[in-house]
């Protein structure tokens, strides 16, 4: 009889009736020890397995079978959660060999460890990554010490670049540290998942550690968390990078161009001349992060507040829901250090490729039509009052050092162009006469959901087969009324 169980409803009366088999292998899976098992194994714990592999180990002691007729070994599989715990599960087990099996050498006795059953293995769906790839003193340290311990490799960490993201800025000196930290903060990242699977059973004050474990923040009522600021590039026509179209909607005067990200003098980003992946974690963005996942709400992002009090589906609501559905929130904010800092992985973009337009329309201005800058220029020349003025104020997109012809600095797409961007939204001016624009489209992959504006005046045939091999496409044609 070959057996894999979890060890978990063994009895007198069972282990009986397997002993009439000529020969009995057991592997007892297993996750951890402690409350790593209790977290894992619910609703059973720890206690009950130590009791229950106990009892099997004594009732084939007592009948002599243990040696010749039965063996019993113990499989793991590695994982972030417990990959720290897999020397004390060695430890474990061989406690148990040394109690069961005479003369059995002591877990300090190198030459023993050959003895201990114990399999450890990689589950099929994580990452086949091999120890090489380990570039971390810690994770390095870590794999030496299984493998002095365990005579064997174990310490082929599945998704690596998920430890090596959050073990890098540990501070702690030794892997006794590491163990009992990274219990309490890989274990967060499943407390979601484990929480959602067993949310009518599972009770978090079972775990001491799960006390402190962090709900997810988009899923908090009060929560002001917003997925923008994770995965989403915008700029203004002048080439200022901002939070998103709607982010600058809350200025005043006390907080100009507040939705614009800011280098840490305080000067805007702008691309142009500043390549946006070297200023995705500035304090601003950082400041951001942070405060939204201590589930407050972000003075730049006050407009969308608002509009959720009077009842109103913002547009943080609404792209929250889109993009649920497609990323995983849960990994997106784990890779999140406290202080706000996110790894740049862009999935949307939304791009104002400048103010080059054939359209003065009566409702727009020189920031978005560069037709508009004749008749600009002749209205501000007109005898109209000094506040007027004020209100009326244009930089030319000269305000700090931009441009609207920001989209030909080509460090902006050569940045995007390893980007695994999915969405994106082109505005301008005019896109369909701004050749920036034509390249976007040819250099996207197919699996791109793209959309536009554009007044529909100079549509370009060779722009419709670039079009078409694009997953999706989208055009708004923008219009003020008929005839």
């Amino acid at each position: 009889l070959d057996l894999t169980t979890n060890g978990t409803k063994f009895n007198t009366d069972l282990l009986e009736k397997i002993s009439h088999f000529k020969y009995c292998r057991f592997r007892i899976s297993i996750d951890g020890t402690n409350k790593v098992y209790d977290y894992i194994r619910y609703p059973f714990n720890w206690d009950a397995l130590n009791k229950s592999v106990n009892l099997m180990f004594s009732h084939f002691k007592k009948k002599g079978t243990l040696e010749n007729k039965v063996s019993i070994g113990f499989s793991i599989v590695a994982q972030p959660y417990n990959i720290f715990n897999l020397d004390d599960i060695y430890i474990w087990a061989s406690n148990l060999y040394s109690t069961y099996y005479p003369g059995y050498a002591e877990w300090d006795d190198p030459d023993a460890m050959s003895e201990v059953d114990v399999d450890f293995q990689m589950i099929p769906q994580s990452s086949e990554l091999n120890p090489e790839f380990i570039d971390h003193d810690l994770l390095k340290l870590a794999l030496e010490k299984f493998e002095a311990n365990t005579k064997k490799v174990v310490g082929i960490i599945p998704r690596l670049e998920f430890f090596q993201n959050f073990v890098k800025n540990i501070p702690v000196n030794n892997i006794k540290d590491l163990k009992h930290y990274q219990l309490k903060q890989t274990t967060r990242f499943y407390d979601n998942i484990r929480n959602q699977q067993y949310k009518n059973h599972l009770a978090p004050e079972m775990i001491d550690y799960l006390d402190n474990a962090p709900k997810a923040p988009w899923k908090k009522e009060d929560s002001g968390f917003c997925i923008l600021p994770w995965i989403h590039l915008s700029t203004r026509t002048t080439g200022n990078m901002q939070l998103c179209c709607t982010a600058n909607s809350s200025s005043d005067e006390e907080h100009p161009q507040i939705g614009c990200n800011k280098k840490n003098d305080g000067q805007l980003v702008n691309l142009k001349q500043d390549n946006w992946i070297d200023y995705w974690n500035t304090n601003y963005m950082k400041n951001v992060r942070s405060e939204m996942l201590k589930g407050n709400k972000p003075r730049e992002c006050q407009k969308c507040y608002k509009e959720e009090e009077v009842g109103y589906n913002s547009k943080r609501m609404w792209e929250n829901e889109k993009w649920k559905k497609k990323l995983d929130y849960n990994s997106i904010v784990w890779h999140t250090e406290n202080d706000g800092t996110a790894p740049a992985n862009i999935h949307y973009v939304d791009l104002k490729l400048g103010n080059k337009c054939n359209l003065a329309c009566s409702t727009c201005n020189p920031d978005d039509s560069s037709f508009w800058i004749k008749d600009w220029k002749k209205m501000m020349n007109n005898d109209i009052s000094s506040d007027l003025q004020d209100k009326l104020s244009w930089s030319k997109g000269k305000n700090q050092n931009g441009g609207y012809n920001w989209y030909k600095n080509e460090q902006t797409w050569k940045g995007l162009s390893n980007q695994p961007i999915s969405d994106a939204y082109i505005l301008g001016g005019e896109p369909t006469i701004i050749d920036e624009f034509k390249h976007f489209i040819k250099n996207s992959p197919k699996t791109t959901n793209l959309r536009f504006n554009t007044n529909a005046e100079e549509i370009d045939d060779k722009l419709f087969p670039m079009l078409r091999k694009l997953s999706l496409v989208e055009i708004a044609v923008s219009l003020d009324g008929v005839e």
